[in-house]
């Protein structure tokens, strides 16, 4: 029998991922790497100059 493991759509997030997900956002602002900018939709992440330099992140 085939095993279906649910992806981002079918279960968001089952055990509150969303919220260690945040807890990241929150962290990467604090440390300068993004900058949380307002939306209609709710708030968005970009990478600041700072974080374009950090080779993980940037180009």
């Amino acid at each position: 029998m085939p095993h279906h493991s649910p992806t981002l759509f079918d279960a968001a997030s089952p055990n509150g991922d969303e919220f260690l997900l945040l807890d990241d956002l929150v962290t990467l602002v604090a440390l300068g790497l993004l900058e949380e900018r307002p939306t209609p939709n709710g708030p968005v992440y970009a990478l600041t100059e700072f974080g374009l330099e950090v080779p993980e992140f940037g180009p």
